[in-house]
């Protein structure tokens, strides 16, 4: 009978202290996309364009995409402090204006997104000199 005491007691000991572990783990807070700016103005006549960011909380495997709405911004190289892009002249005849949105994808399948303004104006055209 002693046995199956201390069996039981053993038991509930074990049974308190895996629940009371979980009570005291606080989950690790989701990462933050920080970025310098949220709106930028890109060069009329197109060229590279940085988006400079830190990633708060970040956690081991996670990868940062970019992703402009338009294709003008053309294709997105990223590294640890900045996404580059190279922009294509606006050769239109009004300004233009797109979202970047950054996305942060970790663990399984989480993501948090930042979202940046870009705007470029026209090239305009150097007016014609009389006499040249």
């Amino acid at each position: 009978m002693k046995t199956s005491n201390f069996l039981f007691i053993a038991i509930l000991a074990a049974a308190a202290v895996l629940t009371g572990c979980k009570d005291n783990i606080e989950p690790a807070p989701d990462p933050v996309i920080n970025i310098s700016d949220s709106s930028l103005v890109a060069l009329p006549e197109g060229g590279e364009l940085a988006i400079a960011y830190t990633i708060e909380n970040p956690v081991d495997g996670g990868t940062l995409t970019a992703d402009p709405a338009d294709d003008w911004m053309g294709e997105a190289k990223v590294s640890d402090t900045a996404v580059v892009f190279n922009v294509e002249p606006n050769e239109g005849e009004q300004a233009r204006e797109t979202t970047v949105t950054l996305t942060y994808v970790f663990g399984d399948d989480r993501n948090v997104t930042a979202e940046v303004i870009v705007s470029q104006d026209f090239v305009q055209e150097e007016p014609d000199v009389p006499g040249e």
